[in-house]
């Protein structure tokens, strides 16, 4: 299943989060890598819409991004998203890696395929969105 990210108080609150300095004490948030992808997106246009612009297929977005953290035995992506990141239409694929705590978050432009930017997030991070939602409900009334 395709879905899109695009709440604007979302973006909001996780930009104001990566520019907040952390609380003494807590580790530093790994600052969100600029990016450039090859689908620009303006305003909020609709899913089927956006839908039509991609030239790269989820798997192969998935594919793209196990590659390009070394994928081997008992690495899976985890979650698969598309979604629009600094104004580009991406995949936002988290990828759990064997052995490792965390996640491998992985934007792959929707364009090109191309990774555009790799992330670590650590299980801390997920144990708090956990506990902020813990029945992992994203709050739409669905």
């Amino acid at each position: 299943m395709v879905v899109l990210t695009m709440s604007a108080l979302a973006l909001g609150a996780a930009l104001l989060t990566a520019n907040a300095a952390p609380k003494a004490g807590e580790p530093a948030e790994p600052k969100t890598p600029k990016i450039k992808g090859t689908l620009k997106v303006e305003g909020n246009p609709p899913l089927e819409e956006l839908k039509k612009r991609i030239k790269v297929t989820q798997p192969d977005a998935e594919k793209a991004a196990l590659k390009a953290v070394g994928a081997k035995d008992g690495m899976k992506v985890t979650d698969s998203e598309l979604e629009i990141e600094q104004g580009f239409l991406i995949y936002s694929i988290d990828i759990k890696v064997t052995g490792k705590d965390g996640i491998e978050e992985v934007w792959v432009d929707a364009g090109s395929g191309k990774v555009l930017a790799r992330t670590h997030e650590a299980d801390e991070d997920d144990d708090e969105d956990e506990a902020a939602d813990p029945a992992g409900d994203d709050d739409d009334g669905d």
